[in-house]
């Protein structure tokens, strides 16, 4: 390894914060740490754009000659692409990863303004997650509400699945059956996914609303499904389809569609 930088550069990653990335994989270190783990160039350059605060970069020579100039204010760390591989949770490691704060003062409910928002009740696929999250963005819904028992938001694999969504889209973390009973009380409309609801493109739909994805075999909870002011359905193409259910990830970019399509914003 070679100093970067010398005026504010670590010349080598010590073995200790190898070993926290590596531990970034389990939740509960997570959670203890309040640390997350970003890997990849496009992750980690939307990770450059956001407020989310860096604990540290570690790069291979050769991002660092194209990219370092944009980490000014964080340590950088050269490594080999070895030792990379040996951090990287990835079958196909990366150039770069960044450890990373989460937030300081976590979102705990949806501001007045937010007219739509998405709600997991027990998604705990974290692919499925990410993948949410990044239709969310596309969509521009800035809330996402995991239930408690949904796939961790600071997941490795949420994160990248979200393909750097993770750091515009604003989550909340907690009981989605009681976040959907309190938006009620303020007016929301709270409409739930399921086979058995009303055909999505022929319902009668309004905003403010929250579109609320059920466990991906299961579907909705019992608790939450009390909460709901009307079921939806997509409907299926004809006969022909055997298929016995969405992805629930698929199933939520056609929703959002529907609505978006409706109330272009």
């Amino acid at each position: 390894m070679k100093k970067i930088f010398p005026e504010h550069r670590k010349i080598h990653l010590p073995a200790s914060l190898r070993k926290l990335a590596r531990s970034l994989r389990e939740k509960k270190v997570r959670d203890e740490t309040r640390l997350f783990l970003v890997e990849g160039e496009k992750m980690v350059l939307e990770l450059l754009k956001s407020d989310y605060r860096i604990a540290w970069i570690a790069a291979t020579e050769s991002w660092i000659s194209e990219q370092g100039y944009k980490c000014a204010k964080t340590d950088l760390y050269e490594v080999e692409e070895s030792l990379l591989a040996g951090i990287s949770g990835l079958k196909t490691p990366n150039r770069v990863l960044a450890v990373v704060h989460m937030p300081e003062t976590p979102v705990l409910q949806i501001p007045e303004r937010t007219d739509l928002c998405l709600v997991l009740d027990g998604v705990q696929d974290p692919g499925n997650t990410g993948t949410i999250l990044r239709l969310a963005d596309w969509f521009d819904i800035r809330y996402v509400v995991l239930g408690e028992t949904s796939a961790d938001s600071f997941n490795p694999k949420t994160v990248q699945a979200s393909m750097g969504s993770i750091f515009r889209v604003h989550v909340i973390r907690t009981d989605a059956a009681a976040i959907c009973r309190n938006m009620q009380r303020q007016g929301w409309n709270i409409y739930g996914m399921d086979l058995q609801g009303t055909n999505l493109y022929e319902a009668e739909l309004k905003l403010p609303a929250m579109i609320v994805l059920g466990n991906e075999s299961r579907g909705l909870s019992k608790q939450i499904s009390r909460e709901i002011s009307q079921f939806l359905t997509i409907p299926r193409g004809g006969p022909g389809s055997g298929a016995e259910s969405l992805n629930v990830g698929m199933a939520a970019a056609i929703v959002c569609a529907e609505f978006r399509r409706r109330f272009p914003g």
